[in-house]
């Protein structure tokens, strides 16, 4: 029991691994520059009216929240409803906190595959221009212009370390079994097949019609056999 909780173990970890990887490389070679946009409007929010943009390829998804002086030609969505904002990404904590002098844009990052596992946050604000900050703090490696594209808060990338639930704990389950059938899928294989031909488990040995405890070949209990 505890060399299969072991192997279990090791699988879950490598498919944490893979799942951060293939989030991060979602991050890298993704362009979110090119996705449609979806537009509304947040009216009053933390003092402040919001114009959100949500630019959506599917295992890349990037959430941009601007301050605007007023939202004439956008839909109005009260912050009694705040559909266009994603659990993931605590925007709307950030948006209804906001205070006078604080970013002016704000952006969430998603990404994963099949289903978004990973995001991470950052923002700009005039002091900082055009520097980006990472917002909340440690839910990225680091905030960079993505190579040529004009200068703007859609050409950064980042790579993420926050998890998303259940997508990250599908992809570690998703990505696990791979390894463990990688890893220990032709032992398991080979075991399963000696003991339903009356073989020894460790060597092989053919144990059909001995009677005892132990391989006599190699000395393996085979007290199962019995």
């Amino acid at each position: 029991m505890r060399r299969y909780l072991r192997r279990i173990a090791i699988c879950l970890l490598l498919g944490t691994i893979t799942t951060v990887a293939v989030a991060w490389g979602c991050a890298f070679l993704i362009d979110i520059t090119t996705a449609a946009t979806k537009v509304a409007g947040i009216k009053g929010l933390g003092g402040q009216d919001w114009v959100i943009l949500r630019h959506d390829r599917g295992s890349a998804v990037r959430v941009r929240a601007l301050a605007v002086s007023g939202l004439a030609g956008y839909e109005e969505i009260y912050p009694t409803d705040p559909s266009p904002l994603p659990a993931w990404g605590r925007l709307g904590a950030q948006l209804s906190e906001q205070r006078s002098g604080e970013p002016f844009t704000r952006a969430a990052d998603a990404y994963g595959w099949p289903m978004l596992s990973m995001w991470c946050g950052f923002a700009w604000d005039t002091e900082h221009w055009p520097d980006a900050l990472i917002v909340p703090p440690l839910s990225a490696i680091t905030v960079a212009p993505r190579p040529g594209v004009a200068f703007e808060s859609m050409s950064h990338r980042a790579l993420p370390l926050r998890p998303i639930w259940p997508g990250f704990g599908l992809g570690v389950a998703l990505y696990g079994l791979p390894w463990f059938g990688l890893l220990f899928g032709r032992s398991i294989a080979r075991r399963w097949l000696r003991q339903h031909r009356g073989l020894c488990l460790a060597c092989g040995y053919d144990l059909c019609g001995a009677a005892h405890e132990r391989c006599p070949e190699c000395g393996a209990v085979t007290l199962h056999l019995k």
